[in-house]
C-alpha cells in the first residue's frame, strides 16, 4: 500500500497521458476546426507522455529484480503478458469493426490494404515498428505499442550502460545531433505521423528522458526543477508555433517534449496529494488506449455532424472529449479487471514456476 502511494504520480502521469490521446483523436472528428479545435493536437504528445512513464516504471520494476533469476527471460515474460494479450484483441476488434464499416456500411476503410498477411502477422509477434506499412493500419495507434516492445528489447543494455545522471544526458544529447546530421545531410526525413517519425530511432530521446527522471526523481532541488520545467515549456512551444522547417521541428518535438514531461514527472513526484480520478484513469490507461478509437473515432462524429456541431467546434470538442473519456473509461474498467490483471497474473506465475 505504502508502495503503491509512494508511485502514485506515475500512474497520474500515465492518467494525463490518455486524456491528452483522446482529446487529439476527438478532435479529429470536429467538423468546425476553431483555433481550440486545431490546438487539440498537441494532444498527440501525450504518447510521448507514456514513453517517459514507461521508462521510469521498467528502471524501477528492473532495480527491484536485480537479483532474479533468469533475470532477461523473466523480463521479457513479463512485458510479453503485460502488453501482448490486450494487443491482440485488439487486433480482432478492429478488424472485425474495419469489415463491418467497409462490407456492410460502405465506408472505404482500405480495409484489403491494411489487413494483409504481413501486416496481421507482423502486429501479432509485435514487431510491426519494423514494417512501415504495418506500423498504424492494424490497429489504430498501434505505432506505439510497436515502438514501446522495441524499447523493451534494448531496455536491460540501456539499463546497464546508462549508469548515471551524466551517461543519460551525454546519450540524449548526442543521439539527438547524430540525427540532426542525418536530417541535416538529407539522409533522413521526419515529418509529423510518419514512418520515421513513430519510429524507436526518432523517439529513443524520449525513453531517455525517462532515464532521466528515474536518476533525478530524489536528487534535484525544486529551483532546478522549475528551471528546466519553463525552459523546456518554452523550447516546446517554440518549436511547435514558430518553427517552419518540418524535419527537424519534428525531430526535435519528441526529444523536446521527453525532457519537459521528465520535469512534469518531477512535479507531480513532489504533490502530496492527487486526484484519485486521474490515478485511476492512469491505471486503466492502456485499456483505454485501445478501445478509445472506437468513441473518438467511430462515435464522436457521428455526435458533431446530428447533434453536437450546432453548437460549434469549441462545445462539441468539449461534449465529444467528455462522451468518449467516460464511455471509454467504462469499458476499461471491465477490460483492466477482467483482462489485464489476470493476463499480469499469469505472467507472474510461469516466472515464479519455470524463472525462480
Amino acid at each position: 500500500m505504502k508502495d503503491t502511494k509512494k508511485y502514485a504520480y506515475i500512474d497520474a502521469m500515465r492518467g494525463l497521458a490518455i486524456l491528452l490521446v483522446i482529446l487529439v483523436h476527438t478532435s479529429i472528428s470536429i467538423a468546425d476546426k476553431t483555433p481550440v479545435v486545431m490546438n487539440a493536437a498537441l494532444g498527440q504528445f501525450g504518447v510521448q507522455l507514456f514513453f517517459v512513464s514507461s521508462a521510469l516504471t521498467l528502471c524501477l520494476s528492473y532495480e527491484q529484480r536485480l537479483d532474479e533469476k533468469h533475470r532477461l527471460l523473466a523480463f521479457l515474460v513479463r512485458r510479453w503478458f503485460r502488453i501482448a494479450p490486450l494487443y491482440l484483441i485488439g487486433i480482432l476488434l478492429y478488424f472485425l469493426v474495419s469489415a463491418y464499416r467497409e462490407v456492410y456500411l460502405g465506408y472505404c476503410c482500405d480495409f484489403n490494404q491494411n489487413y494483409t498477411l504481413q501486416n496481421i502477422l507482423s502486429n501479432v509477434l509485435l514487431l510491426h515498428g519494423l514494417i512501415p506499412q504495418a506500423n498504424n493500419n492494424v490497429v489504430p495507434g498501434g505505432w506505439s505499442i510497436g515502438t514501446e516492445v522495441l524499447f523493451y528489447l534494448s531496455f536491460p543494455i540501456l539499463y546497464w550502460w546508462l549508469d548515471s545522471t551524466r551517461s543519460i544526458l551525454l546519450a540524449w544529447v548526442g543521439h539527438v545531433i547524430v540525427l540532426l546530421c542525418l536530417v541535416l545531410s538529407g539522409l533522413l526525413y521526419v515529418s509529423n505521423n510518419s514512418f520515421t517519425y513513430f519510429n524507436i530511432l526518432v523517439q529513443l530521446p524520449v525513453f531517455l528522458s525517462g532515464f532521466l527522471l528515474y536518476r533525478l526523481r530524489n536528487n534535484i532541488q525544486y529551483r532546478l526543477q522549475t528551471i528546466g520545467l519553463f525552459v523546456c515549456l518554452f523550447a516546446f512551444f517554440s518549436l511547435w508555433y514558430y518553427w517552419r522547417f518540418q524535419p527537424v521541428r519534428f525531430l526535435l518535438l519528441p526529444a523536446t517534449s521527453g525532457l519537459l514531461f521528465c520535469f512534469v514527472g518531477l512535479h507531480l513526484a513532489k504533490l502530496k496529494r492527487i486526484p484519485q480520478i486521474i490515478i485511476e484513469i492512469g491505471r486503466r490507461s492502456y485499456s483505454m488506449y485501445i478501445f478509445h478509437f472506437l468513441a473518438s473515432w467511430h462515435l464522436a462524429p457521428l455526435l458533431d455532424k446530428g447533434f453536437t456541431g450546432i453548437f460549434g467546434g469549441n462545445l462539441s470538442l468539449l461534449i465529444n472529449f467528455g462522451v468518449s473519456t467516460l464511455l471509454t473509461f467504462w469499458l476499461a474498467g471491465y477490460s483492466y479487471k477482467y483482462l489485464e490483471k489476470p493476463f499480469v497474473v499469469q505472467g507472474n506465475r510461469i516466472i515464479e514456476k519455470h524463472f525462480q
